[in-house]
């Protein structure tokens, strides 16, 4: 199993999440992915990829608020891929139409000729844009077979510990600086703040 730094976890909510993603690694469903700013959505999909035993060869990232039909186009498509889509509720109505398209080729099982993977991720759940028509049900079904929500920084105090010398490790190697010691008032000042930015607020501070 292919780790990410970002993952490693010891609370209960996101060693859950980990051990839905060894699951997921065995198969080509598509996945949604339901996570506030931050909580590092992209990082899961691509352990997702990386576990795939090898049969995926890219990891392409591509926001569904950019988006073009053209750009979804099947033939343009690499063959063998894991393809992110960031905020799904931000896809345009024309690729909306292709996206389906892509997946109902794919097959019920998420097999299809081509080897492509779909995971979308969004910031909220989906069932408001359903509602009032911006998202379209038909397709809300196909990319959310498997959804899986991933828990805020506040939802998982236990792993901030680790992720703080995770981001001083980083940065003390990438500006060839000795590796800091929190003061006990800094360390519990992080324990106890909320972190609505999540893990890129973790990492500023």
């Amino acid at each position: 199993f292919v780790d990410l730094p970002l993952l490693d976890a010891i609370s209960p909510s996101m060693r859950a999440v980990v051990a839905l993603i060894r699951d997921l690694s065995q198969s080509h469903v598509p996945v949604l992915l339901i996570g506030e700013h931050g909580t590092g959505k992209q990082s899961i999909a691509h352990a997702i990829h990386l576990n795939s035993g090898g049969t995926l060869d890219q990891f392409q990232v591509r926001s569904c608020a950019e988006s073009t039909p053209d750009g979804l186009d099947p033939k343009l498509l690499p063959p063998a891929a894991t393809l992110y889509l960031s905020e799904i509720s931000e896809l345009p109505d024309d690729c909306q139409k292709k996206l389906l398209e892509i997946l109902a080729k794919q097959g019920s099982n998420g097999n299809g000729h081509r080897e492509l993977r779909i995971i979308c991720a969004n910031s909220r759940d989906l069932d408001a844009d359903v509602r009032s028509g911006d998202f379209r049900e038909d397709l809300y079904y196909r990319i959310s077979g498997v959804c899986l929500r991933v828990p805020p920084l506040r939802q998982r105090r236990e792993d901030i510990a680790h992720l703080i010398t995770f981001f001083l490790q980083r940065y003390s190697e990438a500006y060839h600086r000795p590796l800091p010691t929190l003061s006990s008032s800094t360390h519990k000042l992080f324990l106890e703040h909320s972190w609505p930015g999540n893990l890129p607020e973790l990492e500023a501070a």
